[in-house]
């Protein structure tokens, strides 16, 4: 289902336990109380993929956080459009591309995930925005301030001198970011208990972000120290550029103005055109 897969391809086919006829009901229904598959039933009765245990975002939920598709991949004219990027020399780029709505809502409609240059990573990034480029805001990772080993400048300079593009440093405390994300993915319930609409949403269409939710985890111990030490307090390192990517977005702090919307400054009467003084 995913049009930017590349050979060679690999399928899969979900099977549920129910669609075995040989299997005694009862049997199945023990599996379901019993309380050590409390964590495992999704595996073991639908044949899903997932990580068993030390997820980042265990309330991260399909049915309920990914949508549809932007229709005929048309962008909102309401909406901010805020990417997140987290820049390489050697991996690829990870690039979230994210709407904020008037209701305070992110929808995280595009990712790109693509090595090279910035100047083919931009490339990219215009075909996708369309008339929407340059984006309203960019969050981006220190480590883009660094010379690049490619071009001698950094990807900050690049972006904004040569493209454009209106840059922000990404706050780097993965702690609060995990938590904002957390609470963004999962508000709670309201006053008399109905669970409250989740405040950030990922379309069908970003294959890869969604494929690094289900499988964020947390570092573990290799030996035998995790039976007498607290469990890491961080998450793996790997394969998690766009979870990063959308946690600098949510950490930005920005809040939500009419994109078209400018303010002209209030100048007073008796400023001297000459001096620019009182």
């Amino acid at each position: 289902e995913n049009p930017e897969a590349v050979p060679p391809y690999v399928a899969h086919w979900h099977m549920s336990i129910y669609e075995n006829p040989h299997l005694d009901k009862l049997a199945i229904d023990a599996v379901l109380k019993d309380p050590a598959m409390k964590d495992n039933v999704e595996a073991a009765i639908y044949g899903k993929f997932f990580a068993h245990s030390g997820l980042v975002y265990p309330m991260y939920n399909e049915d309920r956080h990914v949508i549809k598709p932007l229709e005929g991949g048309r962008i909102p004219d309401d909406w901010l459009v805020v990417l997140g990027i987290d820049p390489h020399d050697r991996n690829p780029h990870g690039v979230v591309i994210c709407g904020f709505t008037k209701e305070n809502n992110w929808i995280v409609f595009d990712e790109i995930v693509q090595g090279g240059t910035i100047d083919e990573l931009v490339k990219t990034l215009k075909a996708k925005l369309g008339k929407r480029f340059p984006p309203n805001l960019a969050i981006i990772d220190t480590s883009a301030n660094a010379p690049q080993s490619l071009t001698g400048r950094s990807v900050r300079e690049e972006l904004t001198q040569k493209h454009g593009i209106y840059l922000f440093d990404a706050h780097k405390d993965v702690t609060a970011g995990r938590l904002l994300m957390s609470e963004l993915l999962d508000p709670g319930k309201d006053a008399n208990g109905k669970p409250l609409l989740p405040k950030l949403y990922i379309t069908e269409n970003c294959y890869n972000l969604r494929r690094q939710l289900k499988h964020y985890i947390w570092q573990d111990w290799a030996t035998r120290r995790r039976e007498t030490q607290d469990p890491k307090e961080k998450p793996m390192k790997k394969d998690d550029h766009l979870c990063d990517s959308v946690r600098y977005v949510v950490m930005s702090g920005i809040h939500y103005r009419p994109p078209g919307l400018t303010v002209k400054p209030k100048i007073p009467s008796n400023v001297s055109p000459v001096t620019g003084y009182f």
